[in-house]
């Protein structure tokens, strides 16, 4: 026979299961379906987000309003210097720079993520947003990206200044 104490012990440990089971699916409910109203309700009751799939944490980069999401994760728990699996393992600062969206870059920054933390093939985040700089059209958000990794301290390495277009940051 199972004593009340191991009963009550087997009860709380279920209960937090299927609790962190719930908050990641609030969080997916409320990234998959681009809901600011959802997150930040998830974040004003605290909903713990380190259940969170780090791919989910690249979906909500992609979303119309990534800064906010970003924020709402971080506030409840998600890692500022998580790594997103895939095929190419990435941090999120990595690919918030690389998708160019400054106020997520900022966000991540301001919240402890490091500017010069591995990317895609071991580009930092100033490589990999330099390294998908668009060619033709606007490139302010990818400006202010570099500006804002620049400012957290990211370092340019000797061996590929050449591939960045510096002189199209400065100006």
């Amino acid at each position: 026979a199972m004593s009340e104490s191991s009963w009550l012990l087997r009860a709380q440990g279920a209960w937090l299961a299927l609790s962190r089971l719930g908050f990641a699916r609030a969080w997916e409910a409320a990234i998959t379906q681009d809901s600011a109203a959802q997150a930040l309700r998830l974040s004003a009751a605290r909903i713990p987000a380190s259940g969170v799939r780090p791919g989910l944490l690249a979906m909500a980069l992609g979303r119309s309003n990534p800064a906010l999401l970003v924020e709402c994760l971080l506030v409840c728990g998600a890692n500022p210097n998580a790594t997103m699996a895939g095929a190419v393992p990435q941090s999120w600062l990595c690919a918030a720079a690389m998708l160019g969206k400054p106020s997520a870059v900022n966000v991540l920054l301001t919240q402890g993520a490091q500017p010069d933390g591995n990317g895609a093939f071991g580009q930092t985040p100033l490589e990999a947003c330099f390294a998908h700089w668009p060619k033709e059209g606007p490139n302010q958000d990818f400006r202010l990206c570099v500006l804002l990794l620049l400012e957290a301290g990211a370092k340019v390495r000797s061996d590929t200044v050449s591939n960045m277009p510096l002189d199209e940051v400065v100006f």
